[in-house]
């Protein structure tokens, strides 16, 4: 990154909009927002999922600034720490998702019925997804200028809202940028609701038939994904395998009083801490050579650990709440204030202009929490009661444990 950002003056501008967040937080709680019951709470991980938006918030504020003021391209950062701001938070998300559906393959496949959770799944992700393709396919017709037939737009949100990618709306160059391009990870949740989860399950029932130990399952996956990235060095398809079985052999590991007892230990949160920082400082993806810093920290974290205490905090728990809407959203804001802050960049340093990241902050909390009570609940609600009523129809035990990846 050329000299001429001050890179602490980032940093420090980073922890504002953190702090800003997190008293934004604060108000929602004061003004009562709807804080997940305290028997679907999964312990730290809750705060973990809010804080994790926040740093791609701010991954992708640096990302705008490198072309808002340097000329440079939409591209990954040559800084580690500034690229594991994003690639790392979404692999600790995938981590969580591992950990959060593990339960479905401890049931079985014959003990889970597969249509309520990707009906549940559905009207989790969809609802949002759809709001936020519609924001994006709404500024491409205005920045046209109109000029464009509105049905010219259908097959491309269609491409959008499948998250199979992310053409240019309405032929407007790089409209991807208008969300930050963050469906791209949404492929890969879909692929693990659709086969992981399934074959996984498959796979412990085989497990206990042959009287094997249920964590052989994950710890298989994990080799054998692990392994399959050796081979696959052309589409790398595989890439993002390995994380979902880290979730899940954590929630392994929060099941096992004699792990609990070592893993939530202060000096080892301290440990996973330091790990992470490094493997953040030294790799810029936590998908390889710092997989394991990254997996010990979130093992820990899934855990309790004691040294992560605040993150189990009611502001934290709202930010985690909104943590979908934030990944999904904040790139319509960031593409706002970038937009029309472009016509003030010859007057004002990149420095100076850092203090639009607090800005987007105090934006985006509330504009989520919004979205989170307007929309995302309720549809998580029609999507559990569908769910249940199949369920109830076929016999089978309800899926409960819903959260956003």
């Amino acid at each position: 990154m050329p000299h001429a950002l001050n890179l602490w003056l980032f940093a420090f501008s980073a922890l504002v909009s953190i702090a800003l967040a997190y008293l934004a937080a604060g108000t929602l709680v004061r003004r009562g927002f709807p804080l997940p019951e305290p028997s679907s709470r999964l312990g730290r991980i809750d705060g973990l999922r809010g804080l994790l938006a926040m740093s791609v918030v701010i991954h992708h504020f640096f990302l705008w600034m490198q072309i808002q003021y340097f000329a440079a391209p939409w591209e990954a950062p040559s800084i580690a720490l500034l690229n594991q701001l994003g690639a790392g938070a979404v692999g600790l998300f995938f981590m969580t998702t591992g950990f959060v559906f593990y339960p479905r393959v401890l049931n079985g496949f014959r003990d889970t019925s597969w249509i309520t959770v990707l009906v549940s799944r559905a009207f989790r992700i969809l609802p949002l997804v759809i709001v936020s393709t519609v924001a994006a396919a709404v500024i491409s017709f205005l920045f046209l200028g109109g000029s464009h037939d509105i049905g010219d737009y259908g097959g491309q949100m269609l491409l959008w809202v499948a998250t199979w990618g992310e053409p240019n709306l309405g032929g407007l160059a790089d409209s991807g940028r208008i969300n930050a391009y963050v469906l791209w990870s949404l492929k890969y949740e879909w692929a693990f609701y659709l086969f992981v989860l399934p074959l996984s399950a498959v796979a412990m029932d085989i497990a206990r038939a042959l009287r094997f130990p249920s964590w052989t399952v994950p710890a298989g996956l994990l080799v054998a994904t692990a392994g399959f990235r050796l081979v696959d060095q052309v589409e790398k398809h595989a890439t993002f395998l390995p994380l979902f079985a880290v979730g899940m052999l954590a929630f392994e590991a929060s099941r096992s009083p004699a792990l609990r007892r070592i893993l939530t230990a202060r000096p080892v949160g301290i440990a996973a801490t330091i790990g992470l920082v490094v493997g953040a400082l030294t790799t810029p993806l936590p998908y390889y050579a710092s997989l394991p810093l990254f997996s010990f920290f979130f093992v820990c974290v899934a855990c309790g650990n004691r040294l992560f205490t605040t993150l189990g905090k009611p502001n934290w728990l709202v930010l985690g709440e909104c943590s979908f809407g934030i990944y999904l959203l904040h790139g319509i804001v960031l593409f706002a204030i970038f937009t029309a802050g472009q016509p003030l960049v010859p007057s004002i340093s990149a420095d100076a202009f850092l203090v639009a990241m607090p800005l987007a902050s105090v934006i985006i909390a509330p504009l989520t929490a919004a979205c989170f009570v307007g929309i995302e609940k309720p549809m998580i609600a029609t999507g559990k009661r569908i769910a249940r009523e199949l369920t109830q129809q076929r016999g089978l035990p309800p899926a409960e444990l819903e959260v956003a990846p």
